[in-house]
């Protein structure tokens, strides 16, 4: 006898899993090779932090659990940030002396103020690639 919800819930969780992989090379193909606007990981923060898992019956979750995912996909409104978490990522990315990166932070701060960040859609366009792919829109 066939067991149809347990051939459904394995192709569920197959394509679980290929969006998850999707999602992760999304957020480590640089801007200049994806030509979807991308992101390349920094700290690596963002990218160890995802999973998927096995919720239930025919049930799936693809999680990034770091603080700042959600900001990262959907990006955010004007806001006015710590200047400091920029100064280091300017030290830190893109090798900048004290000098240079509290300038660049600075620039990156009154920018953000201006005119908030970006959406990446990491994961939503990993789902939107995969369904493609699959045929399933």
């Amino acid at each position: 006898m066939v067991d149809i919800d347990s051939i459904i819930d394995e192709e569920i969780g197959r394509i679980a899993n290929e969006i998850f992989t999707q999602s992760q090379e999304n957020l480590v193909t640089p801007e200049e090779e994806s030509g979807r606007g991308f992101i390349i990981s920094d700290t690596g923060e963002l990218l160890q932090s995802g999973s998927v898992r096995k919720l239930g019956d025919c049930e799936w979750e693809i999680r990034y659990s770091c603080p700042y995912a959600q900001y990262v996909e959907h990006g955010q409104e004007k806001y006015s940030m710590p200047v400091e978490p920029l100064i280091e990522w300017a030290r830190r990315k893109l090798g900048k002396s004290d000098k240079e990166a509290s300038s660049i932070g600075w620039a990156v701060r009154t920018e953000i103020a201006k005119n908030g960040v970006e959406p990446k859609f990491f994961l939503l366009n990993a789902v939107s690639s995969v369904m493609a792919k699959e045929k399933l829109l």
